[in-house]
């Protein structure tokens, strides 16, 4: 049985900054806003209550919310979580795909009897976000490529080829990458999802908007081949956490100390390797 678990990360952006476990974010009342280009990307909830909203200037959130903290957007710490994240998820199967937007892609198919079935993974996935320090919408299909659209959604599982064809005639048409360059046209002819995308005639489809679309609804929905570049890990361990704030008590060491671990039991799942005392 073929089944792929998708790991998103929608708070990427923010946690990296705060992440979930640290004693700033469970407890300032202060929000966080995230710019790119001088503008607002992402905005906590905090944030969004004093009245910051996406899109707006650094000068609009100095007047309306001063006691908002604002960061410029990291890249290399967004990939650099992804990576820890990715790590992580070496417990459950060697086979991860670090994939675009924020995604970890795990091929779990030959550690369901393992790991004693598709909801203990689950959990298992969910902890090692939790390790991290990240928010993260699982899901699982019977395709990788499903397992990313779906964790770019809302989640969910579709165990089976006929759940995951239900699945994906209701997500919306903008989340196949390909697709949003040609959204205009879309909502133009009145397609608003997946599956109405994937009811329109092959061949005009792929005239207006080229192979890559078409492609990426084929290995979705498994009719196409699926090719992935696995994720490697070095051949030696290092990993460092940036603690956010003063530490003050000793549960926020555990909680820096099992980012650590989980990490670190990853790589060694990986190089079939173990630890002694």
């Amino acid at each position: 049985m073929q089944l792929w678990i998708g790991v998103h990360l929608p708070l990427l952006c923010l946690e990296v900054f705060r992440p979930k476990w640290s004693h700033e974010a469970l407890d300032a009342a202060e929000g966080l806003a995230v710019l790119e280009k001088e503008r607002v990307i992402a905005a906590d909830t905090s944030a969004r209550a004093a009245g910051v909203c996406i899109g707006m200037r650094r000068g609009g959130v100095l007047t309306l919310a001063p006691a908002t903290q604002m960061q410029e957007r990291d890249g290399a710490a967004e990939v650099n979580a992804v990576r820890e994240v990715a790590t992580g998820l070496l417990n459950l199967s060697p086979q991860v795909v670090i994939a675009e937007e924020g995604t970890v892609l795990v091929d779990v198919s030959a550690s369901l009897r393992l790991f004693g079935g598709i909801r203990s993974l689950r959990r298992m996935a969910r902890r090692v976000a939790a390790a991290i320090g990240v928010t993260a919408t699982i899901s699982v299909a019977p395709t990788g490529q499903a397992a990313w659209l779906l964790a770019r959604y809302r989640g969910g599982a579709a165990l089976s080829h006929d759940s995951l064809a239900r699945a994906l005639a209701n997500l919306p048409v903008n989340l196949p990458p390909p697709s949003r360059r040609h959204l205009d046209w879309l909502s133009g002819i009145g397609c608003e999802t997946v599956g109405q995308l994937m009811r329109l005639p092959r061949a005009g489809l792929k005239k207006r908007c080229g192979t890559a679309l078409l492609d990426l609804l084929d290995r979705a929905s498994g009719d196409a081949p699926e090719v992935y570049e696995w994720f490697e890990t070095p051949q030696t361990f290092r990993a460092r956490v940036e603690l956010p704030d003063r530490i003050e008590h000793a549960e926020a060491c555990l909680f820096a100390a099992r980012r650590l671990v989980v990490q670190l039991t990853g790589w060694l799942s990986q190089k079939q390797l173990a630890g002694t005392r």
